[in-house]
């Protein structure tokens, strides 16, 4: 994204309160969000110690003067060139299916205006290709059908191209973009047969200009609403997750330019669908949260992958459980955190015993801060 200059900070700044992102490294300013102040625990030594600080992760709400109007189902990524996440697109229980382009740096957002834009749309697939500075988005769900149309962003506009050879139309499929190889991943996806919906584990590669369907001698089982993220630590691409359309999976799997390989690790989540993952650049990690785990069950756990192993972050705090269906997430280089973006729809029970709902932003951080533990001097 060669054109698009990083945008003013103008619109209300954002900065975390005694929230560590980085153990070497802290936030400082004003808070809009509500401060959390670190615990602290007194020891009963006859001599003055101090205990090594400990690190505790929390989800924390960040206020905005700005923000994109409510909205499910819409696709986030990560422009690393410029630090700036977009987001697209997304459904609206109003506006219906939308195709407005909203930047972040974690500080402000604004909405980034195009002269050609695809058509409104929910649940596409977009991954940025930071070798060619573009982003790339491909089908979703647009006015009752699946779409198969392929657009890029090139930092100044959309452009909308003509492989010869493309997926089919689907929708909740998954995709990544691995700069190791320089190609974008697209897997899987609900697709229109025809007669029914169904899963598929088609996998496809996007070169820059066109697409290549891909036969490796093992794929994943088909699924749709699973995540997919590139592991820049260990250079393979992590999938997760998903349904086939009757219950949810807990498999992981990587791909490593080669084969996909599945893992075995000593623990892992729930299975789940339509949950976030983003890659943490500073822990080298990759961040889970949400999802659908039950047909009557959103979860709001937070789990990591290093590379071998799934572990629960015992977060302090957590988002609610209306924000787990549908999270998107994309770590933010600006703040050093993991940001979850989704739309929190509150049901309010009337008197007549009819409901309304009332749908908002919602923007959290995954952020990390020290239990500090004081000494206590016992004199005579």
């Amino acid at each position: 994204m060669k054109n698009l200059k990083f945008f003013a900070i103008s619109m209300g700044m954002v900065i975390i309160a005694n929230a560590v992102m980085a153990p070497a490294q802290q936030q400082a300013g004003t808070a809009s969000a509500e401060p959390i102040s670190a615990p602290i625990s007194q020891l009963d030594n006859t001599q003055a110690s101090l205990a090594v600080p400990e690190l505790i992760p929390t989800w924390q709400r960040l206020d905005f003067a700005t923000l994109p109007p409510p909205r499910v189902g819409a696709s986030l990524t990560l422009n690393p060139i410029n630090k700036i996440a977009l987001l697209f697109g997304g459904s609206n229980s109003t506006a219906g299916e939308l195709n407005d382009l909203w930047l972040t740096n974690g500080i402000s957002w604004m909405q980034f205006y195009t002269p050609h834009s695809p058509e409104p749309r929910a649940r596409a697939c977009l991954a940025y290709d930071e070798e060619r500075h573009q982003a790339v988005l491909f089908g979703g769900i647009g006015g009752g059908a699946y779409l198969g149309d392929t657009w890029l962003f090139n930092g100044v506009d959309w452009v909308q191209q003509q492989p010869l050879a493309s997926p089919s139309p689907r929708t909740a499929a998954s995709m990544a973009h691995d700069p190791e190889r320089k190609v974008s991943i697209l897997f899987g996806g609900l697709v229109d047969t025809g007669e029914f919906d169904q899963a598929v584990n088609e996998m496809w590669l996007w070169d820059g200009e066109s697409w290549q369907q891909q036969f490796p001698a093992t794929l994943p089982p088909a699924r749709w609403g699973a995540s997919m993220v590139y592991d820049h630590a260990h250079k393979s691409i992590l999938l997760f997750g998903g349904t086939p359309g009757g219950g949810f999976l807990e498999d992981t799997w990587l791909w490593n330019g080669s084969i996909w390989v599945e893992q075995r690790p000593a623990h892992h989540p729930a299975g789940r669908a339509d949950f976030g993952m983003a890659y943490d650049e500073d822990r080298q990690k990759v961040i889970l949260f949400g999802g659908q785990a039950d047909p009557a069950v959103n979860t709001t756990e937070t789990w990591t992958w290093d590379g071998q192993d799934w572990t629960l972050l015992p977060a302090r705090q957590a988002p609610p459980e209306e924000l787990a269906y549908g999270a998107q997430l994309v770590y933010l280089p600006g703040l050093q955190a993991v940001m979850l973006y989704n739309d929190l729809r509150e049901k309010t029970l009337l008197p007549d015993d009819t409901f309304i709902f009332t749908e908002t932003s919602d923007v959290w951080v995954l952020t990390y801060r020290y239990l500090v533990f004081l000494p206590i001097i016992h004199g005579e």
